[in-house]
């Protein structure tokens, strides 16, 4: 009778933590550099997933800790640094990960850890500066679009206020100002 891991591919074995079913894939020649359906690599799924016995494990059977997952062009050491995973970073940093290649977004290894204080010293000792958060283009700065979101409401909320203070609750009103729905309103059917 054969067991439903018999037919797990390396990468979902990486994924799920499932280090005997990876070992014996490796240990059957099984590449580590391989690339599953969806274009990511097995060490970057195990980084990800924060799987460390299975990053060691293919760290020891020659898995390329520089090698980007199609599409995103996520390396390894991308995953482990968005995730916060310190140990696996540590790991694949002394296996000589690049800490400033970019992925699909421009964004490095470092600008990730620059983000998690439980790694940044990782990178810090070898020398990283930390990266600012970069502001999205085309979009407005943060502090001004919450002045318009307050603006907003208070514009949307005064009417309702002055009433209740001179006149009482404002659920009661026969006649409720008219008012216009707040930018943040939902609008449904559009």
């Amino acid at each position: 009778m054969q067991s439903i891991l018999d037919h797990v591919e390396l990468g979902t074995a990486c994924a799920e933590g499932l280090y005997e079913s990876a070992l014996s894939m490796l240990e059957s020649g099984e590449n580590p550099n391989q690339y599953s359906e969806d274009g990511f690599t097995p060490i970057c799924l195990a980084a990800f997933w924060g799987k460390s016995d299975i990053v060691k494990a293919l760290l020891n059977f020659g898995a390329d800790v520089n090698l980007a997952n199609i599409g995103s062009r996520m390396t390894p050491l991308h995953a482990a640094a968005f995730q916060g995973h310190g140990k696996i970073a540590h790991l694949l940093l002394e296996a000589g990960s690049e800490m400033e290649v970019e992925d699909k977004y421009g964004n490095t290894p470092v600008y990730y850890a620059s983000s998690d204080d439980a790694i940044w010293p990782l990178f810090a000792s070898k020398g990283c500066s930390r990266k600012p958060v970069k502001q999205p283009q085309n979009e407005p700065d943060i502090q001004e679009s919450e002045a318009q979101i307050k603006k907003d409401f208070e514009a949307y909320i005064s009417p309702l206020r002055e009433h209740h203070h001179a006149n009482g609750d404002v659920l009661g009103m026969d006649n409720p100002p008219m008012l216009e729905q707040p930018v943040f309103a939902i609008e449904w059917g559009k």
